[in-house]
């Protein structure tokens, strides 16, 4: 098994002019700030452990896209699961061509 890392994504602040909800909201900095603590890790495990880092680039989840702060729905998921389909296909051709 060859690991991968991925970071999920988080909704702008934006999401709550869309998706009220005053709870998540006040917390939505710290929230934030594990999000962004979370990415360092990851950016550092993969460095030290060589292990590729996946990261949707900036605007491919579109804010229609997240049911709340840290959810998505199904056309997130879609967009998600393309990305790694694609990022993922070059390395597991090189795997199976090297197995067979």
């Amino acid at each position: 098994a060859t690991p991968v890392l991925f970071d999920v994504p988080t909704a702008p602040h934006a999401i709550f002019s869309v998706r009220p909800d005053p709870h998540s909201e006040a917390i939505y900095p710290a929230l934030l700030k594990a999000h962004q603590k979370n990415k360092a890790v990851l950016a550092h495990a993969s460095q030290t452990h060589a292990v590729p880092y996946l990261q949707l680039p900036k605007g491919r989840m579109k804010l229609e896209y997240f049911v709340d702060h840290a959810h998505i729905n199904e056309q997130g998921a879609q967009v998600k699961a393309n990305f790694l389909a694609g990022a993922l296909e070059a390395p597991l051709n090189r795997i199976a061509a090297h197995q067979n």
